[in-house]
């Protein structure tokens, strides 16, 4: 019989699933979206962000200093490594497109009206070295930023995270009917 995760790292796994889903489709319709509903979307966007960049340290602390859940015996070397490659590929990539998101607000030309929370309630610090550098430079690396960030979500939508990620639970829930998914089901049986 296979273990489970943890209460918390299952509500950890499913909380960040949903923000990173809900941030993706935010990601996609905030820029196109009518002038008065900006201020609402583009705020939430950045919450989720910070709220899985917070769930995502939790997590690889957890990792660190908790031993991992053991695959299966029947996983194969290669599969052991991929599962490792990705699951170290995806905390990364989601603790840099987190940072990214910070740094391209960070760097957005100063506004005294505008100051960044965390959820509307804890006010967060703009870095100091990109607030004061002249405006030309700083649109410059805010372009920059909103670069990398655009490929950062495209990379964990359409490819690497969540494609690889799901193919491999389906194939060893349903091919090698390893009732793998039933370890991190929401709900216990």
């Amino acid at each position: 019989m296979l273990q489970r995760y943890t209460c918390v790292a299952i509500v950890i796994h499913w909380l960040t699933v949903l923000f990173i889903l809900v941030n993706l489709v935010l990601g996609h319709i905030m820029e196109g979206a009518s002038p008065a509903l900006k201020p609402i979307l583009i705020p939430l966007h950045i919450w989720m962000g910070l709220s899985v960049l917070l769930l995502t340290t939790i997590r690889v602390a957890l990792r660190l200093t908790h031993r991992p859940l053991a695959y299966p015996p029947d996983y194969t070397l290669w599969e052991l490594r991929l599962a490792g490659l990705l699951h170290t590929s995806f905390y990364a990539l989601l603790i840099a497109m987190s940072v990214i998101g910070y740094l391209l607000v960070s760097a957005n030309p100063s506004n005294p009206q505008r100051h960044l929370t965390f959820w509307g309630v804890i006010p967060l610090p703009y870095p100091v070295a990109l607030q004061t550098m002249d405006r030309p430079a700083q649109l410059v690396l805010h372009d920059q930023f909103v670069t990398a960030h655009a490929i950062g979500g495209w990379l964990i939508a359409l490819a690497l995270a969540l494609a690889l990620h799901l193919a491999g639970a389906i194939k060893h829930q349903l091919l090698d009917r390893t009732n793998v998914l039933r370890r991190i089901a929401p709900l216990r049986d």
